[in-house]
C-alpha cells in the first residue's frame, strides 16, 4: 500500500490503465494541469490529449536512482509528489568536501527540484540521436507530509526492486512521458533549455571551462549571446576599454597591436604599423584577461574577423 493524496491515487488509477476512453483522457489532463498546472500551458488540444493517452505515473523509494549519468534518455519527468535531487561526477570529485553521503556514489550534488518541477528533457535533440544523461537524478522521496489515502501497488507502473518502497509513504512520485510523446509535443516549447545544453557543451570543449562544476555552467550560459560578425568588422578596437568575451564557434579572428614606429613632429605621428599578434579560431576566446581580471584599462591590442565569425559574447 502506498499513502498519496487523492488527485494522485486517481491519476495513477486512470494511467495504470493501457486502453483509455475520451473521459479518461478528459480527466488525465485536468488532474494534470491541477497537480503540474505548468507542464500543459500554452499547448494544443491536441498535444494535451497525446501526453494524457501516453503518460504513466512511476514511484521512487528514497535514494532510489531515477536514472544514473550515462544512461540514454528515454523519459521526460514532472513531480507530482516529494522531490529528486541532481548529481554529477566530475574529474575532480574526489578532491570534493562531500557532505552527503550519496555523493560517494554520484558525484557532486548540484541542486534538488521540488514538486512541480520537470527534468530529463535536456539529453534530447531534434534530430533523435540523443545524448546520454549527463547527470544522475536521485529520489528524495516524500520529502514533506500530505494527506493520504490508500492505493493498491497493482495500480503503479514500477521496477520489480521496488516493492520495500510500497510498504512505505517516503517515495516520490513521478509523471513520465516517453520520448517519442515529448518529441511530438513539448520538445520545439523548450527551445531556450536546448540552447542552454548547446552552450553548456559547447563551454566544455574548452579547456578553462572543462573542470567546472555544472550549476556554475548553466548560470554562466545566462551571460552568453550568439552574435555574427561580418568579415572585416572590427570587434575590439584599440584604446577601448573591453567589457566581454567573445569565444569563437566558427569563423577567424584576427588579433593585431599597432605601433608607432616613426618620429613625432609637432605632436604629430608620422608612421604607424599594425603588427599582427596571433589568429584566433573555432574554440578560442578573446577579451578573457581583461573581463576576468576587472581591468579598466585600455586594451593594446585590436580584434577584427577576418572572415565571418560566429561566436558568443559574454559580458
Amino acid at each position: 500500500m502506498l499513502g498519496v493524496d487523492e488527485s494522485t491515487r486517481r491519476l495513477m488509477e486512470l494511467t495504470s490503465q493501457q486502453i483509455r476512453n475520451e473521459d479518461d483522457i478528459d480527466e488525465i489532463i485536468t488532474l494534470i494541469q491541477e497537480k503540474a498546472p505548468k507542464l500543459l500551458d500554452a499547448l494544443s488540444d491536441a498535444n494535451k490529449e497525446k501526453i494524457a493517452l501516453h503518460c504513466f505515473l512511476k514511484t521512487y523509494g528514497k535514494n532510489k536512482a531515477v536514472f544514473h549519468q550515462g544512461d540514454v534518455p528515454d523519459t521526460y519527468y514532472t513531480i507530482l509528489r516529494g522531490a529528486v535531487s541532481i548529481f554529477a561526477k566530475t574529474s575532480d570529485a574526489a578532491s570534493l568536501e562531500i557532505n552527503d553521503s550519496r555523493a560517494k556514489e554520484y558525484g557532486r550534488f548540484l541542486m534538488q527540484l521540488p514538486p512541480g518541477a520537470s527534468f530529463g528533457e535536456l539529453s534530447f535533440n531534434a534530430d533523435h540521436d540523443h545524448s546520454k544523461r549527463h547527470t544522475g537524478v536521485i529520489s528524495d522521496g516524500n520529502h514533506g507530509g500530505q494527506t493520504r489515502v490508500q492505493v493498491q501497488s497493482s495500480l503503479l507502473k514500477n521496477d520489480s526492486d521496488q516493492s520495500e518502497a510500497f510498504a512505505s509513504s517516503n517515495v516520490a512520485v513521478l509523471l513520465s512521458i516517453p520520448e517519442k510523446t515529448y518529441m511530438d509535443t513539448l520538445y520545439t516549447r523548450h527551445a531556450s533549455k536546448h540552447q542552454i545544453k548547446e552552450k553548456i557543451t559547447f563551454l566544455k570543449s574548452l579547456i578553462l571551462f572543462d573542470n567546472w562544476p555544472y550549476n556554475e555552467l548553466i548560470e554562466m550560459t545566462y551571460g552568453m549571446k550568439k552574435k555574427i560578425f561580418k568579415k572585416g568588422t572590427v570587434i575590439a578596437k584599440q584604446g577601448d576599454r573591453l567589457e566581454s568575451v567573445v569565444m569563437i564557434l566558427k569563423g577567424k579572428i584576427k588579433v593585431a597591436q599597432r605601433l608607432n614606429i616613426g618620429t613625432k613632429s609637432q605632436g604629430v605621428i608620422r608612421e604607424e604599423a599594425n603588427v599582427e599578434l596571433a589568429e584566433l579560431e573555432c574554440n578560442d576566446m578573446f577579451g578573457i584577461l581583461e573581463v576576468v581580471l576587472g581591468s579598466m584599462k585600455k586594451i593594446k591590442r585590436e580584434a577584427l574577423a577576418s572572415s565571418t565569425v560566429e561566436a558568443y559574447v559574454i559580458q
